[in-house]
């Protein structure tokens, strides 16, 4: 999936393709390994990964998530 998105650059693809894989408690398994091959890459490859990483964030609600403390649990 990574590797098709730096190629293709389609967010929507990933989405979809994450959405079909229906296995959201690997979400987690997917960011590490985006963010790992970003790291290995170029500096437009990095800006693809910050750029998906909250397209993916906005439309799926991460924060929202019972893993991810709010501002005020983590203020504590």
């Amino acid at each position: 999936i990574v590797e098709e998105y730096y190629t293709s650059g389609s967010i929507e693809d990933v989405a979809d393709t994450l959405e079909e894989l229906g296995a959201p408690h690997l979400s987690h398994y997917f960011v590490k390994r985006l963010l790992t091959a970003a790291l290995d890459k170029h500096d437009r490859e990095r800006e693809m990964a910050s750029t998906l990483l909250s397209s993916l964030y906005a439309e799926v609600g991460v924060h929202r998530h019972p893993c991810v403390g709010t501002n005020d649990e983590q203020s504590r």
